[in-house]
């Protein structure tokens, strides 16, 4: 949904938008990994194709207040399994024999519009605590299952598996 659309708004800032979105949904979810592991991030490092978008990382850095930093190798995601095939295959003995992938510099440093995005993702955040406090406070049945998209009022639509579906593992 996007507010405060005139007559000024063009493509470009519905794109921005969409990108800021996401940016602060990542940046929720690092937050709560962090809290969860009790783990301090002080820098990021971001791999996969939405990190070939300079502002999407440029976002992450404003939003997160870290240093942004890219894995370098296009194809790293295939690259990991394959070293990780190689661990059960006997290539490698272990993880930490596995050469490590090439980074760029830290490239994508905050700019100082932290305080722009803290009160949006704060937002964001406290959907999700809302929406988490309603699935544990409600009586749950196996016909009616509760997730924090329904105590938001959000309903995905997702198609049943099949029986062959779940034999293969096709989703």
């Amino acid at each position: 949904m996007f507010h405060a659309l005139g007559e000024e708004s063009r493509p470009a800032h519905l794109l921005r938008a969409m990108l800021e979105g996401l940016t602060l949904e990542i940046n929720a979810a690092l937050k709560r990994a962090a809290q969860a592991i009790r783990v301090e991030l002080s820098n990021l490092t971001v791999l996969g194709g939405g990190t070939r978008n300079a502002l999407m990382r440029q976002l992450k850095a404003d939003a997160s207040g870290k240093f942004v930093r890219n894995v370098s190798e296009p194809e790293c995601m295939a690259r990991g399994a394959a070293m990780l095939a190689g661990i059960g295959a006997g290539i490698y003995e272990d993880y930490d024999s596995i050469p490590g992938p090439k980074y760029e510099p830290y490239t994508h440093s905050p700019s100082g519009n932290q305080a722009v995005y803290e009160p949006l993702s704060s937002a964001v955040l406290s959907h999700y605590a809302r929406g988490s406090q309603a699935c544990a406070s409600s009586n749950r049945t196996q016909d009616t299952p509760r997730t924090p998209y329904d105590a938001l009022g959000i309903r995905l639509s997702v198609p049943a598996m099949s029986r062959t579906d779940r034999q293969t593992g096709l989703a």
